[in-house]
This record gives C-alpha cells, sequence and structure tokens, in this order.
C-alpha cells in the first residue's frame, strides 16, 4: 500500500484493564506508526478482586514504558469499576470530543502494521460520507471466491481494532433510549429481508435496552446505531488485527481467536457502495445467529474459569 498519508498523525485510542501483559503488546505494536497523540483509558478496579488494582496500574504502566517515541500521551483512568458496556463507551466518546477521526484498540487486539495504513487511506477517502460508519482491521469472515477489491461493506460492526469519525460516533446512544419507538415502526424491515435477522436482532436490542443479566456491553448498542442509521462498516478481505485475547469473557467463537495478518500492497476500492449481502449473511450467521446449545453450555464453564477483561 502507498505511504501518501501521513500514518503518525491518525490519533490512536488504547483502552486497557487488568492485562498488562496484553497492554504492553499493543503499545508496542504502535512502533510501527509512532503516532504523535496517543489516549489511554482504563477501567477501575473491581472492589471484590484483590489484586485487580495493581494489575489496572500495570496495565497503563506498560503502554507508557512501551512508547519510547515523542508522544503526546493523555490518560483517562476511572477510580471506580464501571464495567466494560459503560467504560468503553465513556472512553470513545471522550476519544472523539478531542479528536475528528482515529483508531480504537481494546487491550486484545493487535494489529499489524498494514492495518494502519488501511485506517489512514480509508478515513481520509469516507470522512465526509455519512452512510460508512467505521472500518474494521478484523476480516472474520470471507467470501470463497476470490474479491476482486480489498474492503467489502456490510451492515454489521467488526469492533476488535477500528477507526471510526466523530460523525458517526456521534449517532451511538447507549441507553437506546428511542428503541421502543424504533420497534414499533417497523424501519428494520427497510433494513433486512430475513424475518429471521430481524426477529434476532430485535431480540438482543431488547437485551440490551432491558438490561438482561449477561449483556453489560457498548457494542451491541453501537450495532443498533449502526443498523438504525443505514450506516455502512467496512471488512477487510485479509486480515489486519488479530484478537489476543483468548482469556476474554465476551469472546463467543474461538476459532478466530489469534487469526494470523496479512498485508494489502495498493489498496483496491470498491466501485461502489453497496452492501455484499451474501457476506453480510455469513457474518450474522457466524456472530449474532443463537449458537448451538453447546456452544452456550462451554462459554458459561468458560466464563467460570477465566477472569475476563471487563
Amino acid at each position: 500500500m502507498t505511504e501518501k498519508y501521513d500514518i503518525a498523525r491518525i490519533p490512536v485510542l488504547i483502552v486497557v484493564f487488568n492485562r498488562p501483559w496484553n497492554a504492553r503488546r499493543v503499545a508496542e505494536s504502535l512502533r510501527a506508526i509512532r503516532p504523535e497523540r496517543l489516549f489511554l483509558a482504563c477501567d477501575g478496579p473491581r472492589a471484590d478482586r484483590p489484586g485487580e488494582e495493581e494489575l489496572c496500574r500495570e496495565a497503563r504502566a506498560a503502554v507508557r514504558e512501551a512508547v519510547d517515541w515523542e508522544c503526546r500521551i493523555e490518560e483517562k483512568v476511572q477510580s471506580a469499576n464501571l464495567g466494560c458496556g459503560r467504560h468503553m463507551t465513556l472512553a470513545i466518546t471522550w476519544f472523539f470530543s478531542q479528536v475528528e477521526s482515529g483508531i480504537i484498540l481494546e487491550d486484545d487486539c493487535l494489529p499489524s502494521p498494514g492495518f494502519f495504513r488501511f485506517a489512514a487511506e480509508l478515513l481520509e477517502r469516507y470522512r465526509d460520507t455519512p452512510e460508512i460508519m467505521m472500518l474494521s482491521g478484523t476480516a472474520l469472515v470471507r467470501e470463497e471466491t476470490p474479491p476482486r477489491h480489498d474492503y467489502e461493506f456490510i451492515s454489521f460492526p467488526c469492533c476488535w481494532g477500528w477507526a471510526a469519525w466523530r460523525r458517526s460516533w456521534a449517532l451511538m446512544d447507549y441507553d437506546m433510549k428511542d428503541f421502543p419507538r424504533y420497534r414499533r415502526s417497523g424501519k428494520i424491515r427497510e433494513r433486512f429481508d430475513s424475518p429471521a435477522v430481524r426477529k434476532r436482532l430485535l431480540e438482543l436490542f431488547g437485551k440490551v435496552y432491558t438490561h438482561a443479566p449477561g449483556f453489560d456491553t457498548w457494542d451491541f448498542q453501537w450495532l443498533y446505531a449502526c443498523v438504525k442509521n443505514g450506516g455502512l462498516c467496512i471488512l477487510p478481505t485479509l486480515n489486519l488485527v488479530s484478537n489476543i485475547g483468548w482469556d476474554a469473557s465476551h469472546d463467543r467463537i474461538d476459532a478466530v481467536m489469534e487469526m494470523p495478518v496479512e498485508e494489502f500492497s495498493v489498496l483496491r476500492h470498491p466501485e461502489s457502495r453497496q452492501r455484499n449481502l451474501e457476506l453480510e449473511k455469513i457474518f450474522f450467521e457466524r456472530i449474532y445467529a443463537k449458537p448451538p446449545l453447546y456452544v452456550r453450555a462451554f462459554n458459561k464453564l468458560k466464563k467460570l474459569f477465566t477472569r475476563g477483561k471487563c
């Protein structure tokens, strides 16, 4: 990919919690671009977890120690634990209150150097295109046939290493206050032909809106913002970010963990901004469709024996 963009000028937000070993790896990956501005957000420790305050402190220190170039580091540290959903929302809102566009990395999202070049080019290309809500660095799904271009448009966001604009994040509402009206309006039919897709999405949105157990999240609210506003999300055809958070509390499918990363050369852009409905269908079935019973049982056991990132 051509180096015609000043990648170092792209602001980066790193969100950490209690895993200093992961935080260090992600921060060290930034040496590939040496960003001039780095935003660091950390949730506070949970009162019932002895030693977690020290882990949070070590995670923040790991990021600062990894930055051995000239860089302006801004921090937002919570004294008490807000939980994954609310903390991520506040961290990203804080980030976009300071910058017009930028990259968001959680402490389990390890980007390749190519991801930063990918993000730089597309952040500029679609800066003034309101229907483009975000771009992802993780290729969770792919088409079987060789692609004619290097990224696709779908309705669903993938937030394992991503980038966006202030204008799109402004549509985010953590509390989803207008969800009852949206559900009654039937507008979701304008976006999705499949009754099964509509039913499942409304079910998930309803669980988030009513704060159902297990839905301390922020990414479903972001999904709702994208769907409600008819947004498009960019998905690369090569994987540019590897999720190293095998012990995370919200991960559902182990098959997409630790995916190897690849690189683009010259980025091939789609000729039009049309949703790839086939890819969208695959993405929905893998990520949002109700998992089989054995997967749900495994995930319950996994949460019992892992610390989690939130």
